[in-house]
């Protein structure tokens, strides 16, 4: 049967849950706000987004392109810490419930066909991004 994660350590379980539905809130929104900040979609997009990005156009002269991304990283930044936040917290009450001897199993090193697979994917998801811009940049200009 599982064990019972509230009552080893309230705490940490409830703030742990309180960063993980937190960071759901951030990233929903970030990907929310993602059309209409960076391809200019019409939708209902709330008034302080668009009093953000209408002050900081004024007052820095930043361009559009620049105050989407902007506005996207202030709610996608706080989506990634408390994602962590939560992983933390979860790692935690986890850890209560391990044995001593699971705790001291060494962990297997990272094979390097699975290092290589991992840079290809990263550096090809690097590449599709710079793409992408570039490809936007051209069709702007």
């Amino acid at each position: 049967m599982e064990p019972r994660r509230f009552q080893a350590n309230p705490k940490a379980y409830c703030f742990g849950m309180l960063c993980m539905v937190s960071a759901f809130v951030f990233f929903t929104y970030a990907f929310y706000l993602l059309p209409y900040l960076l391809w200019d979609w019409h939708y209902d997009i709330p008034d302080f987004v668009l009093r953000w990005m209408h002050d900081w156009a004024r007052d820095e002269g930043w361009r559009r392109g620049t105050l989407g991304w902007m506005v996207f990283f202030i709610f996608f930044i706080p989506g990634l810490l408390s994602t962590l936040g939560a992983k933390y917290f979860s790692a935690q009450t986890e850890r209560q419930f391990l044995l001593p001897e699971e705790a001291k199993v060494p962990r297997a090193p990272m094979r390097p066909q699975t290092k290589k697979m991992m840079w290809l994917v990263l550096s090809l998801i690097f590449f599709t991004w710079i793409a992408v811009h570039v490809l936007v940049w051209v069709i702007a200009h």
